[in-house]
């Protein structure tokens, strides 16, 4: 059983770039979806500390969804070639900045985002995420360029 589990994550991992179709299949045909609850691309990220990632797209252009993060989860790092951007819908969070990663433009290593709040984290800044609520914590983000 567990082989058929995991070839079933293996085959959902190969769409992230093409959900629900190939971007550029789709603007060839001018493809326009509707991506409802159920028909988005349900992800496990993280090897050791995990949080569901719901993709509502994933393409050359963009990735667009929400991620959920359970109570008391510290995510595992994570690093974009594009910048990422979320609005916090439920709960908090604590953005955690790798220290490597202080520059000019990053003068703190940790942030509290909360409900109805925005971030912005500049591509290529190693960061993780902290749900320090008793809640789940539910993110929309967009990725742009790539992950």
């Amino acid at each position: 059983m567990r082989g058929d589990n995991e070839m079933k994550a293996n085959n959902k991992l190969r769409l992230i770039g093409k959900w629900p179709v190939p971007g550029p299949e789709a603007r060839k045909k001018k493809q326009i979806f509707v991506t409802k609850p159920g028909q988005t691309l349900d992800v496990i990220h993280g090897s050791k500390n995990h949080m569901l990632v719901s993709f509502a797209v994933s393409n050359d252009f963009i990735h667009f969804g929400l991620m959920t993060i359970s109570s008391g989860i510290v995510t595992d790092p994570e690093v974009h070639n594009g910048d990422e951007v979320f609005y916090v819908l439920e709960g908090s969070i604590s953005v955690i900045i790798d220290s490597s990663n202080q520059n000019e433009s990053v003068t703190k290593s940790r942030f509290e985002v909360n409900c109805g709040e925005r971030f912005l984290i500049p591509e290529r800044v190693s960061h993780r995420y902290f749900n320090h609520c008793t809640v789940l914590t539910k993110l929309i983000f967009g990725v742009a360029p790539k992950l």
